[in-house]
């Protein structure tokens, strides 16, 4: 599996690089949590209490999704989108949302 590529900036003691090693199944509690786009297995994980934050990619394809969602535009491409996340089928490549 490939894993994100860690930034270069520092990361303070509590904040957590999801970009550094594999994390499945490990309990996070009070810390904020960066994510920049990369492939991670976060199955099994605990979030408490943590603050996530999202740049390079994972911040694009966040904005992507808010211009898309609004009446008229892709507010219903957005809305199956979550509920294929809510039924565990999205992105894995077996059907388009459309």
């Amino acid at each position: 599996q490939r894993y994100a590529r860690c930034s270069t900036e520092s990361v303070m003691p509590n904040e957590v690089d999801l970009c550094e090693r594999p994390r499945a199944g490990e309990k996070f509690k009070d810390q904020t949590i960066l994510f920049d786009g990369g492939g991670v297995d976060l199955a099994g994980c605990d979030f408490d209490g943590c603050r996530f934050v999202f740049t390079g990619a994972a911040a694009n394809t966040l904005a992507f999704i808010q211009a898309l969602y609004h009446p008229g535009g892709g507010a219903a491409l957005i809305e199956e989108l979550f509920e294929a996340i809510r039924q565990g089928k999205a992105g894995d490549g077996e059907r388009p949302i459309q």
